[in-house]
């Protein structure tokens, strides 16, 4: 079967697509994901985090959001893992599919700070630039 992490082409962020008719392939095109952080704004409890996905290939949302050592602890989401001073937050791939290229991913984990956001903490998706991935305080 099909998996991201088997696809990359040696150590890039891209991958090939095979069209197959009938079985064969009867084309090959590489392509490649880059997903970035573009906004993070904040009203009261409410973050909002704006994700931009330009590449070719749609993947989940994955947010690791890093909150600051003081304060109350953070709330729970129905979406998130709780991890110590920090939370991995998902949204399924379908976010992307009424074709908007933007996604808001709305974090409300009550009055604690948060310090930083990294967009697919793992790198388990094809990414063209990291590096737009991460926003600080």
């Amino acid at each position: 079967y099909w998996h991201v992490e088997r696809a990359r082409i040696d150590d890039s962020r891209r991958v090939p697509v095979e069209l197959i008719v009938n079985g064969e392939a009867v084309a090959t095109q590489e392509i490649d994901a880059d997903g970035s952080i573009q906004d993070v704004a904040t009203t009261g409890s409410e973050t909002v985090v704006s994700v931009l996905q330009e590449g070719q290939m749609p993947s989940p949302v994955v947010l690791e959001v890093r909150f600051s050592d003081e304060g109350d602890s953070p709330r729970s989401m129905p979406n998130a893992v709780m991890r110590g001073d920090a939370a991995v937050v998902t949204w399924p791939v379908d976010v992307w599919f009424g074709g908007s290229r933007t996604f808001e991913a709305r974090l409300d984990f009550g009055s604690r700070v948060i310090e930083e956001i990294v967009l697919d903490p793992s790198r388990r998706f094809p990414d063209r630039d990291p590096s737009d991935n991460v926003w600080q305080r």
